[in-house]
């Protein structure tokens, strides 16, 4: 919902094309800003008045071919800031308020230079990483950090760091979201729509499932777990997933996981694994979408960039409680001393999905021990073309057979 369209060019330099949607006005109080930023910041900046006609366009060069940054050993990923504000104050709002705003990823213009492993790479991968194998546990010791994963269970039931306990739960797989308004379709109290997807999983029993581990593979000298797990509703599986630990110095969890789904069962709300830290600190930071909530189909608003957010402002205050305040196109995530890396879709929470699930009101929310943190390879959209049928578009529902994703602990 705003008044100017935006393409982006780039060939020598780069270009960004302006179309005012105004049919009758000048754009005679407008100022376009742009700022190219890297993973590490701002990159190069600028600003100048817009003049176009109603329903015209405009060509602007941004930077030239010699105003690019050149390789300089930072990242190869770059991304241009547009934003449009008004000079001077207007009836309806004060000068500086931004009328539109759009973000491109610009390709790469930062070559990537192969660089030979250092001697010191070169070292086995289990130098500084020792197991240790009891009756029911495995113990590893990487750097700070000192894990356990429970042989019968096959989780990772422990992660001291520095001797500090950072886990209050077992690491676990998640394949559910305490469901949207959009889920319940025209559900009302005493009476389930049939044809909701929070009807559809709990029928398939999604909500419900068994967990069994089939297999715990151990390999001393790579330093690596392997498990695999089943997960079943009235005996029947309807999801495998094989996770792979491989444990590295100086004390990083690198986690891998291949899931198998049984595809006769509706779309999954998501493929990821919940993480339920001992301590909850006062503000995260992470590089992604941000800063708002925004979900796979409802992002465009999010721009890229490092976001620091308080924890209370991470939950949506939704009259109807339902899953909330995922953010996108995550590479990476600290949460005090808890650093996580790879590219996910992240939620941090003081109430946990069963709460969500069975509170009516926003004010039946109690605040729960630590922080629920949920990492998701893949999530399915939220949809709300309308809000009584399943409108979620098919290129963001999760129906494959096969999900493969990963992401590491630090």
């Amino acid at each position: 919902q705003q008044p100017f369209t935006f393409k982006l060019s780039k060939s020598a330099g780069v270009f960004v094309t302006i179309t005012s949607e105004y049919l009758f006005r000048h754009t005679d109080n407008e100022c376009l800003s742009w700022e190219l930023v890297s993973e590490q910041g701002s990159v190069l900046n600028g600003e100048c008045r817009l003049d176009i006609e109603p329903a015209a366009s405009c060509r602007l060069e941004l930077m030239s071919a010699d105003d690019l940054p050149v390789s300089d050993g930072a990242s190869s990923r770059l991304w241009l800031n547009l934003n449009i504000t008004q000079i001077e104050d207007v009836a309806h709002a004060n000068a500086g308020h931004e009328v539109a705003c759009w973000q491109f990823e610009l390709p790469s213009t930062i070559p990537l230079e192969l660089q030979m492993p250092a001697e010191a790479d070169l070292i086995a991968p289990e130098r500084g990483v020792s197991f240790e194998q009891r009756q029911d546990t495995i113990t590893v010791t990487a750097g700070r950090s000192q894990w356990s994963v429970d042989k019968a269970k096959g989780l990772v039931t422990s992660w001291q760091k520095d001797g500090q306990e950072q886990l209050d739960a077992p690491i676990i797989e998640n394949f559910i979201r305490a469901p949207l308004d959009n889920d319940i379709g025209t559900s009302e109290a005493g009476r389930m729509d049939p044809h909701s997807w929070r009807s559809s999983w709990e029928r398939a029993g999604l909500f419900d499932l068994e967990r069994r581990c089939l297999d715990v593979a151990i390999d001393e000298d790579a330093c690596v777990v392997r498990v695999t797990q089943a997960y079943f509703s009235d005996n029947r599986q309807l999801i495998r997933s094989v996770w792979q630990y491989d444990f590295r110095n100086p004390g990083e969890l690198h986690i891998d996981a291949k899931v198998l789904v049984d595809k006769t069962i509706p779309s999954l709300p998501r493929v990821g694994a919940t993480l339920r830290l001992k301590d909850a600190p006062e503000a995260l930071s992470w590089f992604g979408r941000g800063p708002h909530e925004n979900y796979p189909d409802r992002k465009l608003s999010a721009n890229v960039g490092r976001w620091r957010v308080p924890i209370g402002e991470m939950h949506t205050p939704y009259v109807f409680p339902s899953d909330n305040g995922l953010r996108c196109d995550v590479n990476e995530l600290e949460v005090g001393q808890v650093r996580i890396a790879g590219d996910f879709y992240f939620a941090a929470s003081e109430y946990g999905t069963e709460q969500l699930r069975n509170a009516q009101h926003d004010y039946e929310l109690q605040k729960e021990a630590g922080l629920y943190l949920y990492i998701d390879g893949f999530h399915m959209g939220v949809g709300g073309d309308d809000s009584w049928t399943r409108s979620v578009k098919p290129e963001y529902r999760l129906v494959k057979g096969e999900y493969n994703w990963r992401f590491s602990l630090s």
